[in-house]
């Protein structure tokens, strides 16, 4: 059981960390905010997009992302704790 449940953490802090990163949409010389979207992390810079002839930026929320993997795991723990007290309700 406990493999199970390490491999699906893998798997959601791969799938987070990787395919579904958190970014805010910064453009222009002033360091506007367009908006805050989730994006993989090979497109953290578009080169052929532009706003107002700027290039946008994604810059990686690390707080966001860090809270993130503390739910997942903390989800994760939560979910492992459950099985142990229900397996030691067993024996």
């Amino acid at each position: 059981m406990r493999t199970i449940l390490l491999a699906i953490y893998l798997i959601l802090i791969a799938f987070f960390g990787v395919l579904k990163v958190p970014v805010t949409l910064i453009w222009g010389p002033k360091q506007e905010v367009d908006s805050a979207k989730f994006v993989a992390l090979w497109n953290l810079q578009e080169k052929h997009k532009t706003i107002d002839d700027y290039l946008p930026i994604y810059e990686l929320n690390i707080v966001r992302l860090l809270y993130e993997f503390f739910v997942i795991s903390l989800i994760m723990y939560l979910i492992y704790l459950i099985f142990v007290i229900q397996k030691d309700k067993k024996s």
